[in-house]
């Protein structure tokens, strides 16, 4: 098999290159870090689950923007935080869904986590057992 180029092959990777990777969590706010070819105003949202189990999304409790920042060419790198909306927390023992948005401002594309993880060469990604699709995360107890 001949050596390809990124250069060559890099349109048909998805948007995200690597990630995403939960940096932090706290009782008011969710740090998650990706990397990704295009420069995009990325959102972060986490939702409460039924029962905490992970099982069925509820309610949106914290949100999040950032604009990712030019690495290089095709390597755009962003952690953005999602914050507590009006007095909602993360609980200890509780599993949570989140999602996060990319909005392309350059093209007008808007996609969701898992189109962005899609492509011609990954076309079945799935991030999470669940029936929702989201991945999940675990609030961390309290020490």
């Amino acid at each position: 098999m001949a050596w390809t180029p990124l250069s060559d092959r890099i349109h048909h990777l998805p948007l995200i290159l690597a990630g995403p990777i939960l940096r932090r969590t706290e009782p008011e706010s969710v740090t998650v870090w990706v990397a990704l070819q295009n420069s995009c105003e990325v959102t972060l949202e986490i939702y409460s689950t039924h029962h905490g189990n992970g099982m069925a999304i509820q309610e949106l409790m914290l949100r999040g923007t950032r604009t990712t920042i030019p690495i290089g060419k095709h390597l755009h790198l962003v952690a953005v935080t999602a914050r507590s909306i009006g007095n909602d927390h993360l609980i200890s023992g509780q599993v949570y869904a989140y999602d996060l948005r990319f909005e392309d401002q350059q093209t007008n594309t808007h996609l969701n986590l898992q189109h962005a993880l899609s492509s011609d060469g990954f076309p079945n990604i799935s991030v999470s057992y669940f029936e929702h699709q989201l991945p999940t995360l675990p609030s961390r107890p309290m020490i």
